[in-house]
């Protein structure tokens, strides 16, 4: 139904599974802020996953902080799992956005809404970034296995075990990015290590290739340079009808 309505366009259901990411990021953010040990007189409740408070308070704290309107008593079932997926984010990754930054990225200002129809109409809705896309495009569009579980259930139930899934996915989304971030992180180190080893083997070879060069001068110059990371990738990086006057300087400087 979306290629019909936008042929050509390249729209897939991650795009709306993004959003849908962003938004739960936000719900999150405004509740682990309200939570934060800077601020007082916000209460948690554990079972329902609710923030609890003085209806002045909360007010109050909205007038400043919008995107906590309509949290006050309001269950959210997913912030123990979403801690995991947000909870040490440092602006880094593909959804480190501020609420700044989600708001800056309204097409003129306004995001067209999808209807929740779920019982969670005070939660920021899934936003379509200014495409016109209703709720079973969404369907349509999703892998068949979250369909598959709303066969023969009422129209109700499907609504909201089709939110539900939906949400399942956004988070399993998450996770799974956060999963491959934190993979690219721990390989870092063997990688730059690969990467130096790489650079080592090239000077010891662009050495042996200058005949103008003594043992002795190629010894010299391999205990300066080996130590100083920069500088031998940069001689690795120099032309090469540089690199015999730059080995002459550096030998005279080190035999000073």
């Amino acid at each position: 139904m979306m290629a019909e309505k936008l042929p050509g366009c390249q729209v897939r259901a991650t795009t709306v599974i993004d959003c849908r990411i962003k938004t739960l990021k936000q719900t999150f953010q405004a509740i682990a802020e309200m939570r934060g040990p800077a601020y007082s007189g916000f209460g948690w409740n554990d079972e329902e996953k609710c923030i609890i408070a003085e209806k002045e308070l909360f007010d109050n704290w909205v007038r400043s902080h919008p995107a906590a309107k309509g949290l006050l008593n309001k269950p959210f079932s997913y912030y123990d799992e979403l801690t995991y997926v947000f909870g040490r984010d440092r602006a880094t990754g593909r959804f480190a956005e501020t609420f700044a930054d989600v708001r800056s990225n309204e097409p003129g200002g306004v995001y067209d809404r999808f209807d929740m129809g779920d019982g969670n109409e005070d939660f920021p809705p899934v936003y379509s970034q200014g495409i016109d896309l209703s709720q079973d495009d969404v369907r349509a569009s999703r892998p068949s296995r979250a369909s598959e579980g709303r066969t023969g259930s009422s129209g109700s139930k499907r609504k909201r075990g089709s939110q539900r899934d939906f949400d399942v996915e956004a988070i399993h989304l998450a996770l799974d990015q956060t999963n491959e971030q934190l993979r690219q992180i721990a390989e870092w180190p063997a990688r730059n290590l690969a990467n130096d080893n790489h650079v080592r083997t090239e000077f010891f070879r662009i050495l042996r290739e200058i005949p103008e060069l003594m043992s002795l001068d190629r010894a010299l110059l391999q205990r300066h340079l080996l130590s100083r990371m920069d500088d031998l990738r940069g001689f690795v990086l120099m032309p090469e009808d540089e690199r015999e006057g730059f080995c002459r300087v550096l030998l005279r400087d080190i035999e000073r």
